[in-house]
């Protein structure tokens, strides 16, 4: 016997089903920017995460922890019922370039 998903849960789902190229492309130009860690130098990707977040009507706010390792952070809502995003984008480190297929920030 199945179960019928919750109303908002199949709302989600339906609306990420229709923005999957929106989202696969939006993966893809996060992927190529280099953010290792070691060394984290992760501004130039969360200006572009802050970017698309602006685009979509979230106000955002960058800081600076004073190691070049910027967070993002994101809210919309009343404050009651509302959702916050807090991230770092930086990655660990692709390792010995020779043993990928593609390079790993070529977006393939």
């Amino acid at each position: 016997m199945s179960k019928a998903l919750p109303k908002n849960l199949d709302k989600a789902l339906n609306e990420l089903k229709n923005s999957e190229k929106e989202l696969v492309r939006l993966v893809v130009d996060l992927i190529r920017f280099k953010s290792e860690n070691p060394p984290v130098e992760d501004y130039d990707i969360q200006l572009y995460i802050r970017d698309f977040l602006n685009q979509a009507g979230l106000g955002c706010e960058l800081h600076d922890p004073g190691d070049k390792a910027w967070a993002l952070t994101s809210s919309f809502g009343d404050g009651s019922d509302g959702f916050i995003f807090y991230g770092h984008a930086d990655v660990v480190p692709a390792g010995d370039p020779s043993r990928w297929v593609h390079s790993p920030f070529s977006g393939e």
